[in-house]
């Protein structure tokens, strides 16, 4: 895939180059300090029980080996240190001499040695067991050290493949570090296989506004990935929060893209005859429901159907839609309209800007109402389309039927 352009929405590229430096370290303290958790049992064991429980097993001394490791990274300061004592790599020998699988002494035995050694010994490490700590550890430190983000991520992947654990410190981090465009393509290519984390990855990273618009790139990029359930993505919170942050531009094409919709019909207003349940609101109808007020959709019938109690009212139902400049008709057509209240639909800008766009407020009778809206600015591309209203004090409250509803062109 061609390398994303420089988005006006991220920081300037010297403050989020300093932003990924600064979390690289953030993720390797988090893992080494998962390490050192692990590793905490062993450390408490005497090793003179270990050795006499276990006096020629491989194994055994592995975990001597390691719980000696973990005191040296804790004594430098949470860091792979440039070299272990001795005593440590003889320990690591010994076990890998009575155990060839002990994966944890192999890596081990590689932190004793100096590059390239090093990394060959890791990888012979990741290739005995891809559930050692100390060697993926080792591996997201040294692919971070040399820029290697594929790299990076893919020892993230067998991290969080194995450790729930993992799963909960490295995916806030991973969708901090988004914004940054370098992660979008490596990121994808592990998503497309839908690893068990990838669920849980979409409910963190919606509630990152600086990655959001990444995320929606990243989100068109797996679209025709249909051996993944749409389950596993948060489509409609990630469509509402891009809204919610201004990104219209985003949120739009990400809606058109699940629905394979480009433009919209003749009508400016989607399910204007309510043949169709929401699926991602506001660009399909955002109802209300429950409380003193609400509307619901009854798509077999094709009806909006709106109440409110006595003297409670406010917007019932909404739609977010992309106008151009110039003229229109509003059409609205109900079967039943409140007789002790009032039933409006309200257009108004959902954009910040200047000149300020009135809202045009359209009542809505009982039968076919129909509104010339001339003049619609050009400034303003995105508008909220509100059915709103209230029942009058001291009533009974009210029930209406929305049966159609369309903004044509004039």
């Amino acid at each position: 895939m061609q390398k994303q352009e420089q988005s006006r929405r991220l920081p300037p590229l010297f403050k989020m180059t300093k932003l990924v430096g600064i979390w690289f370290v953030a993720i390797l303290l988090a893992y080494v300090s998962i390490i050192v958790v692990l590793g905490g049992i062993s450390k408490k064991k005497a090793p003179e029980l270990v050795m006499s429980a276990w006096p020629a097993n491989g194994f055994a001394l592995q975990s001597l080996a390691g719980a000696s490791v973990r005191e040296e990274i804790v004594n430098n300061g949470n860091e792979f240190p440039d070299s272990i004592s001795a005593s440590t790599r003889r320990l690591a020998e010994n076990a890998f001499k009575h155990e060839p699988n002990a994966a944890s002494a192999v890596a081990i035995m590689a932190l004793g040695t100096e590059e390239p050694n090093r990394r060959r010994l890791m990888e012979r490490s990741i290739a005995l067991s891809r559930r050692d700590n100390l060697t993926t550890g080792w591996m997201i430190f040294d692919s971070g050290k040399r820029n290697d983000l594929t790299g990076l991520l893919e020892y993230y992947d067998i991290s969080m493949r194995s450790s729930s654990a993992a799963s909960s410190t490295f995916l806030p981090l991973i969708a901090k570090v988004l914004a940054d465009d370098r992660f979008i393509d490596p990121l994808g290519n592990l998503l497309a296989e839908n690893p068990p984390w990838a669920k849980q990855f979409w409910e963190v990273v919606i509630n990152e506004k600086l990655s959001l618009g990444n995320a929606s790139t990243l989100r068109l990029m797996l679209a025709d990935q249909k051996k993944i359930s749409l389950q596993v993505y948060a489509d409609s919170a990630l469509i509402q929060n891009l809204i919610a942050a201004g990104m219209y531009v985003d949120a739009l094409r990400l809606y058109n893209k699940l629905n394979d919709e480009e433009t919209v019909k003749s009508s400016f207003i989607r399910n204007g005859n309510f043949k169709q349940n929401s699926t991602y609101p506001p660009f399909d109808w955002q109802t209300v429901s429950g409380g003193d007020y609400g509307s619901d959709i009854d798509s077999k019938n094709g009806v909006m159907n709106v109440s409110a109690i006595g003297s409670a009212g406010g917007i019932f139902a909404r739609q977010l839609i992309k106008l151009p400049a110039g003229d229109f008709t509003f059409i609205a057509t109900l079967d039943s309209a409140p007789e002790m209240g009032n039933l409006i639909a309200e257009l108004k800008c959902a954009q910040s800007i200047t000149p300020i766009f009135k809202p045009l407020r359209i009542p809505l009778k009982a039968g076919k109402n129909v509104t010339r809206i001339s003049d619609v600015p050009g400034n303003c591309s995105y508008y909220w389309l509100d059915i709103s209203g209230r029942a009058s004090e001291g009533s009974d409250g009210f029930d209406a039927r929305i049966t159609s509803m369309s903004l044509i062109r004039k």
